[in-house]
């Protein structure tokens, strides 16, 4: 039987992947918009003179854990009215998942497009090639014109 010692970057990086796949996903655009309003609302539903102190701890804690939800330095609370009533609508959410599917379908067609025109490119490259070979050939090596005999004579494609 075998024993083994085992490598500590190794076992880091296995316990490092390991809690990266148990993490919750990083908030999006909409999530932030939601989040602040809901901060925003409870905020808002305390006295007033807790307001700008439960503000304060919450900026505190967000810029700890490392959150951005893009809210002002200081309290106000008519920006705070204003954010509480925030929402991500259905329709928004759509426009941005068509933009976003527009978006990749252009991409993948610029792609296409652009393999289209790269092998466009070589096609005429090779046939002007061929051309310029076929004019700087001396004549004894190019082909003569063909033609279909009528039946009468060999040399009828001469008249």
């Amino acid at each position: 039987m075998r024993t083994y010692t085992p490598i500590a970057q190794v076992q880091s990086y296995l316990t490092d992947k390991a809690r990266a796949a148990k993490a919750p996903p990083a908030p999006n655009a909409s999530d932030n918009v939601r989040m602040r309003a809901a901060t925003m609302s409870a905020i808002l539903q305390l006295p007033k003179e807790q307001q700008a102190q439960a503000y304060s701890d919450f900026r505190a804690d967000s810029t700890r854990l490392g959150y951005d939800l893009g809210l002002p330095e200081e309290w106000n609370p008519d920006v705070a009215t204003a954010m509480a009533g925030q929402t991500v609508s259905p329709t928004e959410r759509m426009t941005d998942a068509r933009a976003r599917a527009a978006g990749e379908r252009a991409t993948a067609s610029g792609a296409r497009t652009q393999t289209n025109a790269d092998r466009n490119y070589g096609l005429a490259t090779k046939r002007l090639g061929l051309a310029e070979r076929k004019h700087a050939a001396p004549p004894s090596t190019r082909k003569k014109p063909s033609a279909k005999p009528s039946g009468n004579s060999d040399l009828d494609y001469l008249k």
